[in-house]
C-alpha cells in the first residue's frame, strides 16, 4: 500500500473524510496544543521560549517517531555509532568535512535518524532540495546537518521591504536557496558547532555543489 493509499484509509476509518470534519479535526488539535484561534486567525500567546516551542510541536513529534519506529528499530544499532561522546572529541584535532547527501545512502540513513531527535519536527521542504552533513574526519563522527530549498517565491513583506517587482523577484529568487534544516548534534552542540554549521552553509564548497546539481536546469520560478 502507498502513502497517499494509507493516509486516506486513516481517515476513512476515522470517518472525517469530509472536509468539513477535517477541519474541525484540524482546529482542535490546535487548540490542544495551546493556539488560540479567533476568527479564522491562529494566535500564539507571546510566551515563545524554547520550552513553549517544543510543546507546541510535540503531538507531531509524536507521530512523527510513530511513523518511523520501523526505521529507527533497524537502523539505531548502525547509526548511534556515528554520534561522539564527550571524551571521544578533540578539539585540537578537530577537522571537519562536508558531504553531500544523496538518496538511500548511509548519509541520508543519517540525516533521518538525526532529525528524529529533534524536539520539533523538521520539515520537508519543497522545490530544489540538497542535503548535507557535516563530519569530524578526526574520529569519522557526525558533526551537524543543513539542507537547502527553493525560498518561498509569493511573500509580500520581504518583496515591499526590498522593493521588488514581480520580475525582478522572479530573477532574483532563482538564485537563492533557503537554509530550512539546520543543527549541529550532540555533544557538539555544547562546542558552538551550531555556528560553524550555519558557516558551512554558505561555503563555496556547498555552492559548487549546488551548482553542479542544477546546472541547466530550470526551475518553476524560470518557466
Amino acid at each position: 500500500m502507498g502513502k497517499k493509499e494509507s493516509f486516506y484509509k486513516t481517515f476513512a476509518s476515522e470517518q472525517i473524510m469530509k472536509p468539513e470534519s477535517l477541519k474541525r479535526r484540524i482546529l482542535r488539535d490546535l487548540k490542544e496544543q495551546g493556539f488560540e484561534i479567533n476568527k479564522g486567525i491562529i494566535y500564539c500567546d507571546e510566551d515563545i521560549r524554547k520550552k513553549k516551542i517544543r510543546y507546541l510541536h510535540s503531538k507531531a513529534k509524536h507521530i512523527k517517531l510513530e511513523e518511523n519506529k520501523q526505521f529507527i528499530s533497524e537502523n539505531k544499532d548502525t547509526l548511534i555509532d556515528y554520534f561522539a561522546e564527550g571524551e571521544e572529541i578533540n578539539p585540537a584535532k578537530f577537522s571537519p568535512v562536508i558531504h553531500q547527501v544523496e538518496s538511500d545512502s548511509l548519509y541520508s540513513n543519517l540525516f533521518r535518524f538525526a532529525t528524529l531527535m529533534w524536539s520539533v519536527p523538521v520539515s520537508q521542504g519543497y522545490g530544489r532540495r540538497t542535503r548535507f552533513v557535516v563530519f569530524d574526519e578526526s574520529i569519522n563522527k557526525l558533526v551537524g546537518l543543513f539542507a537547502l530549498c527553493d525560498p518561498v517565491f509569493n511573500l509580500r513583506v520581504r518583496d515591499q521591504w526590498i522593493e521588488w517587482d514581480q520580475n525582478q523577484r522572479r530573477e532574483r529568487l532563482y538564485n537563492v536557496m533557503d537554509i530550512f534544516i539546520l543543527g549541529a548534534v550532540p555533544p557538539y552542540n555544547r562546542l558552538l558547532c551550531g555556528k560553524f554549521i550555519a558557516l558551512s552553509a554558505i561555503s563555496d564548497i556547498v555552492r559548487k555543489s549546488i551548482w553542479e546539481k542544477y546546472k541547466g536546469s530550470s526551475s518553476i520560478i524560470r518557466i
